[in-house]
Order: structure tokens, then sequence, then C-alpha cells
């Protein structure tokens, strides 16, 4: 397959660069130029964070951070840093964060937005995280690093897949026989007041452009207090932003809105040991 490094985008934060030299495209297909990527190109998501260092932002992490888990994912061992990570769909941030807070650890981040790939590049070349490598790829391809790894974060991603179970499969044939996956996937009842207004911007028609995003808005800003979305609608810091394109995480393609949810599903696969709970999105 053609492999090429891609060379600059642009990003909100001033990206200077995009991914380095060696840091390479493994597929270049349709499904990559289709409506799920075309949508990251256009919105950067999640919402791009400018410093990993500021005071706010160090004190976060991800819900399958290996360390906080650590006694979740292997009870039966002692804690070590010098993991090899991969963060399968890490988006703007993700890839990036894990490579700052676990400075001993191998990080490798894959998603399909080169915006967001960009800002991670970014924030690798602000924070200097020589242990983040970056690749614009898609996770059913993932075999293409010709790597494997101890530990696996896949947040968000798996359920938007065409055929999720065989992106879990190829995610699954890149870990480690003692290696751990984290999978965070919408939980369903979380989501009803969600799954309302799917249904309402499938009905209308409504897609990406400009007024669509400004239908959605209005719709919001109409619903009675007492509506299901609205616990959604007041944990939801992307849609505070004055930036950010509207209400919508829309990852199903331009004709179809996905609304993120207010509620998500977190399991962890490690050996024979399976866990799953459900968490409040943070």
């Amino acid at each position: 397959m053609d492999e090429f490094p891609i060379s600059r985008v642009d990003c909100r934060h001033r990206c200077r660069s995009a991914l380095s030299q060696g840091e390479r495209t493994l597929v270049k297909s349709a499904t990559e130029l289709g409506a799920v990527a075309g949508q990251y190109e256009k919105w950067v998501y999640p919402f791009p964070i400018p410093d990993l260092d500021a005071p706010d932002v160090r004190t976060r992490r991800d819900g399958g951070d290996f360390e906080r888990n650590w006694y979740t994912f292997w009870p039966d061992r002692p804690y070590r840093e010098d993991l090899d990570v991969l963060v399968a769909g890490c988006g703007s941030n993700a890839a990036a964060r894990y490579a700052f807070n676990h400075r001993k650890a191998r990080v490798t981040g894959i998603d399909l937005s080169s915006a967001s790939l960009a800002h991670e590049a970014y924030l690798k070349d602000k924070h200097r995280l020589d242990n983040l490598a970056l690749h614009h790829a898609r996770i059913e391809d993932v075999s293409s690093l010709a790597q494997d790894f101890d530990f696996i974060d896949v947040s968000g991603v798996l359920h938007h897949l065409p055929d999720p179970v065989g992106g879990l499969r190829a995610l699954a044939g890149v870990l480690r026989p003692e290696g751990t996956i984290a999978v965070m996937i919408y939980g369903q009842w979380g989501r009803t007041g969600v799954y309302m207004l799917q249904e309402m911007s499938r009905l209308l028609g409504l897609g990406q452009s400009e007024q669509d995003v400004l239908t959605v808005k209005q719709t919001l800003a109409s619903l009675p207090k007492r509506h299901a979305i609205q616990d959604y609608v007041s944990r939801a810091p992307d849609l505070k932003s004055a930036r950010a394109p509207g209400s919508l995480n829309r990852k199903r393609g331009p004709t179809n809105a996905t609304w993120q949810s207010s509620m998500e599903q977190r399991a962890t696969f490690s050996g024979r040991r399976t866990a799953a709970r459900s968490t409040p999105a943070r």
C-alpha cells in the first residue's frame, strides 16, 4: 500500500506543522475520504487543548488511563510506566495527553482526521513529546503499523465503524497476550434524549451546512428544561464554546446527525478478565 507523510495542516491553535517526517499515512481509501473523515477535517473534535501543562488540564486523565486503572487491568502485577500504548481514534488531544502524562511510555496515536492529528502534532512539538508517534490511519488497518501493544485505549470510536466487531478484532490482533484494551462505547439508556434529537435531525434531513447547524442551535435553545437532552447539555463543554460548530458531534455522515452521549459504557478486556460499567461522560 502507498505510504506518504502529511506535510502541513492548518490548526486553530497555530499548529506549526502537522505530522513530522516518518509519521505516515497507512491507507488512503474511500472510507477515509467519506463523511466521517470529512466532518473531522471541518470540525476538530474534541475541542483542541492549547496547553497540556495548564493547571486545569494537568489533573485530567482519560477514563481508561492505565496508571489510574492499573490494578483493575493488571491486579497481579506491579505498576510500570514503560508500556507500548495505542490510542485508537485519538482525536485532537488524547494521544498527546497520554504521552505527556506517561513520559516513559511509547505512545502511538491513529486517527482519520488530518486536522485532529495536526493539533496532536502541535502538542507533541510544544511539549517535546519524543515518546509520541502519530499516524493517519483507519482502525481496521492498524496491523499495517507492524507493531503490537501492551495497552490500547479506544474511546467513543468503535460504535461508529461500519463493522464495530471487525474493528475490535483488528485491535485485538495488535494486542500482546497479556495486554489490555480499554473500550468506551455509548450506553443506550443514557442516550434517550440524544436519540430523540438524532431522529429529529433525520426527519428534517439536516446535514452539516451552516443553516443546519443554526437550526440545531435554535432547537436546543427552545427545548424545555425537563427535556431528556438537558442533562447532557448541562455537562457538555463543547456546547458552551463560542467556537464550537454547534451542538452536534456528527459521526455517521452528512445527513445523519449523531449527538454526543450523556452516558457512556466502559469496558476493559484483559486476558480472561472483563469488566464493564456505565459512567457519566466527561
